[in-house]
C-alpha cells in the first residue's frame, strides 16, 4: 500500500519548504513547544543519527528519526504522518526503514518510549515492554 510514497533519508539542513512542511506535521502532533521555527526543525535533523521523510506528490506527509551514537544503542524518535495519509501502513514503513537503517550500521539495541495508546502499533514491528525498567524524564 505505501508504493506511491517516496521515502528519502535527509542527511542534513533541507529547504526552507521542507522545513515548514515538518514544523506543520509536528504541530499537527501538537510538538510545537520546542519547534517554533524552522531553524529548530533544522537543528533537530542535523543533530539525529537519521531522519527519514515521506513524500507524496512532492509533500512530505511523515518523518521518522533516530537517535544515536552510532555505535551501541538508537531511540526511535518522532513518528508522525499526517492525518490525512493515516491507516496506509506508511508509520510501520517508516519505523521499518528505521530499524533497518540501525541494523545496518551494526546498532544492537533499539528502544524507544511510546505515547499512551500507541504501545500496539509498535509492537507489531517488535518492540516490547522493558519488564524491571521504568522510562524517566528530567523536565526544565
Amino acid at each position: 500500500m505505501t508504493d506511491n510514497f517516496e521515502y528519502h533519508f535527509l542527511t542534513g539542513i533541507t529547504s526552507i519548504s521542507d522545513l515548514s512542511e515538518i514544523k506543520r506535521l509536528y504541530h499537527q502532533e501538537n510538538w510545537y513547544t520546542s519547534f517554533q521555527n524552522e531553524d529548530a526543525i533544522g537543528y533537530l535533523i542535523a543533530g539525529s543519527f537519521c531522519f527519514l521523510v515521506v513524500r507524496k506528490n512532492n509533500k512530505i506527509i511523515g518523518t521518522g528519526r533516530v537517535l544515536s551514537d552510532g555505535m551501541s544503542d538508537a531511540y526511535v524518535h518522532n513518528i508522525v504522518v499526517d492525518k490525512e495519509y493515516r491507516s496506509q501502513h506508511i508509520g510501520k514503513e517508516i519505523v521499518q526503514r528505521l530499524i533497518d537503517f540501525c541494523i545496518h550500521n551494526q546498532i544492537v539495541w533499539i528502544g524507544l518510549i511510546a505515547e499512551p495508546g500507541t504501545e500496539s502499533f509498535y509492537e507489531k514491528s517488535g518492540f516490547q515492554s522493558m519488564k524491571d525498567h521504568s522510562p524517566m524524564v528530567l523536565r526544565i
